[in-house]
């Protein structure tokens, strides 16, 4: 059961990193700072076991170093209840593992070549893992086009060296289509793998907006499309200037 149980709980914490949104193919610009709040509630069952995930929320910190560097700060808080035949058997309420790292623009957009960042981020454990585990990566290289006014594509390939050494890739692929400058629908399918197997594969839906100048909100649904998975999530955008 211990086992079966960690191999959900590595699918949540890659679920609550990437599947929630796209990372962007720029970075904030300089001297300026983005709060994002986000927050996500996901039920996963496998045969007789049922895991309750909950960020509280996780805390994503951009701040625009230079005009193309980007420092990325993100450092959540997670409660987790498992259950095994609709019995409560193990629960935690800790901070998950720390991200620290950055994000360089390489490029704007040229006709079909897309716009695009490189993001580097060490993986940092703290709570319980803090002093039997070291440091993990993750490298990911974020491009996005632009298509006409309103219509963009956003994705993501990367690696992820997790900080109990298990190594894997993953993608994200996001379609966002903007109503207005205030309000925006987007679909995002997510996935992760080895060189051997693909492990998991989500997809979500969403619509956001900015509630003033600088805030902004986005809403959405997900689903498991490779396990009995459901989430829904939030993120609160706060821009500020140093």
């Amino acid at each position: 059961m211990r086992t079966n149980y960690l191999l959900i709980v590595f699918i949540f914490i890659v679920c609550a990193c990437y599947c929630q949104t796209v990372e962007p193919s720029s970075g904030v610009e300089r001297n300026t700072i983005q709060l994002e709040f986000e927050s996500q509630y996901a039920i996963e069952k496998e045969n007789n076991q049922k895991l309750n995930y909950w960020s509280l929320p996780s805390l994503l910190v951009r701040y625009g170093l230079l005009s193309k560097v980007e420092f990325q700060f993100n450092l959540p808080v997670v409660r987790e209840r498992l259950f095994v035949n609709n019995k409560l058997v193990e629960e935690s309420n800790d901070f998950g593992d720390m991200q620290i790292g950055m994000s360089v623009d390489l490029w704007k957009q040229k006709r079909i070549l897309p716009e695009a960042a490189l993001m580097v981020r060490a993986i940092v454990p703290v709570g319980n893992a803090r002093d039997t585990m070291a440091a993990g990566t993750i490298i990911s290289l974020n491009l996005m086009n632009r298509l006409g006014n309103q219509f963009f594509i956003g994705y993501n390939l990367g690696l992820v060296r997790q900080p109990d050494g298990f190594s894997s890739g993953f993608y994200i692929l996001n379609l966002t289509y903007e109503f207005s400058q205030k309000f925006h629908l987007f679909m995002e399918q997510f996935g992760d793998f080895t060189f051997d197997d693909f492990l998991s594969h989500n997809l979500n839906i969403g619509f956001g907006g900015t509630l003033c100048k600088n805030v902004a909100l986005d809403l959405s649904l997900g689903k498991g499309l490779s396990a009995k998975m459901n989430y829904v999530g939030m993120i609160l955008t706060w821009v500020l200037k140093s």
